[in-house]
């Protein structure tokens, strides 16, 4: 005999509004990441410099953000213990924000291109030139999705609605906790392995602009 899930309630005199489909959210993240990636990874390899500096913000990002999202998860956890489900919406409980999947997407595709950035900096004595150079586009999608996760990242992390909703589902292991939790974790690996990688490449700029 299974358990069945332990929604929030219906609160009075608010709309319910019901989470778009996976097919929609796939189609609108793909459609936006490929506009911002053709027309930003020419615009990143054109202007490189520049864009190592504007990389290293995720730095300062990281770190301020993290201090952010520890506090509203633990005062979401805290008012969880007060109000109960009253103010919990069940469609973020579900995974159902478009912030919450968006987050996901970005983050995947953003863990799939560090492996391949990784792999190729590991066989780059024994890569053809012409593929080599090749792959400077991936440097520059990279860092054009790296700006989008902070964009599409910013309600699910800073959202109180959805901060409060992601804590009620992983206390009572409901909804779509496993997702939110993997969304979580993801999340954690992007930022901190992506602040690394931008204090490697501020510092490999920094060192080759000082050789000229």
């Amino acid at each position: 005999m299974t358990n069945s899930p332990v929604l929030p309630k219906a609160v009075p005199g608010r709309p319910v509004a019901a989470p778009e489909s996976w097919t929609r959210s796939v189609i609108g993240y793909v459609s936006l990441a490929v506009i911002l990636g053709l027309g930003g990874v020419f615009a990143v390899i054109a202007m490189l410099p520049i864009a190592f500096l504007l990389v290293s913000i995720a730095i300062p990002y990281t770190v301020i953000a993290t201090v952010i999202i520890v506090r509203m998860r633990r005062s979401a956890r805290a008012a969880l213990a007060e109000t109960g489900d009253s103010e919990v919406h069940a469609s973020f409980v579900t995974f159902g924000g478009r912030s919450q999947r968006w987050s996901l997407m970005n983050g995947a595709v953003l863990g799939v291109l560090g492996l391949v950035i990784l792999a190729e900096t590991l066989l780059e004595p024994w890569l053809d030139e012409e593929l080599y150079g090749g792959l400077i586009f991936l440097y520059g999608l990279a860092a054009i999705l790296s700006a989008l996760e902070i964009a599409v990242n910013a309600a699910w992390i800073y959202g109180r609605s959805y901060v409060r909703a992601e804590e009620y589902a992983l206390a009572n292991r409901t909804g779509a906790w496993k997702l939110i939790l993997a969304n979580r974790i993801l999340g954690w690996v992007i930022w901190f392995t992506g602040s690394m990688v931008a204090g490697w490449l501020l510092v490999v700029f920094l060192i080759q602009g000082a050789e000229f």
